[in-house]
């Protein structure tokens, strides 16, 4: 893509580069990705916005990846739990919560 630029110009949107667990997004994102797509999102939201308003500040103080570390290792917990089991694991904690 850094070769040929020309690749996002007939793109309705430019090329994303997304993973598909939370439990990657730190270092997914110090390696330029650009987010995830996971199903943890839709169970914790706010901690889920939260980690990624970390990750996106442009220098974080030691405060602020201390806490992106914290979230960061719960909703990887979380996403270790629920997606060996597919939708029905998720489902599961979806009604009893995590």
């Amino acid at each position: 893509i850094s070769e040929d630029t020309t690749i996002n110009e007939t793109r309705k949107f430019p090329f994303l580069l997304l993973d598909g667990l939370i439990a990657d997004l730190t270092p997914w994102m110090q390696c330029g990705g650009h987010g995830t797509v996971s199903g943890i999102p839709n169970f914790v939201p706010v901690a889920s916005m939260r980690l990624w308003s970390l990750l996106n500040l442009p220098s974080a103080t030691e405060t602020e990846r201390k806490e992106a570390k914290k979230i960061q290792g719960i909703l990887a917990r979380a996403d270790a739990s629920a997606v060996p089991g597919g939708i029905r694991a998720m489902s599961k904690y979806l009604t009893k919560g995590f």
